[in-house]
């Protein structure tokens, strides 16, 4: 799922420990790296500003890895402008294969 909304009045940084407390309080336990998870909360974008810090790097990283991430965001009204600023896969190999 992926949601618009206006920036806050808070900074992006803010917004991921929001994020991350939500997850939390949710009952997100993080015992092993990219694990598996109750919940997941991720900001993709941020307008169209480019952040990079220890934290969040925005936009994410493997937004145009993942269709399941692609295919919802490009149903949002945002779209276009992002599809302006940012680049976006227009196709995934979504195929499964064992690991080697």
């Amino acid at each position: 799922m992926a949601i618009e909304f206006n920036l806050p009045s808070f900074t992006a940084q803010e917004a991921l420990s929001k994020c991350l407390d939500l997850e939390l309080t949710m009952g997100r336990e993080r015992i092993i790296k990219w694990g598996p998870r109750c919940i997941d909360i991720d900001i993709l974008f941020w307008s169209h500003k480019i952040i990079q810090s220890e934290h969040l790097t925005i936009p994410h990283p493997e937004i145009n890895r993942r269709s399941f991430v692609v295919l919802p965001v490009k149903e949002l009204k945002c779209f276009e402008f992002l599809s302006k600023k940012f680049y976006f896969a227009s196709s995934f190999d979504n195929s499964a294969r064992p690991s080697t």
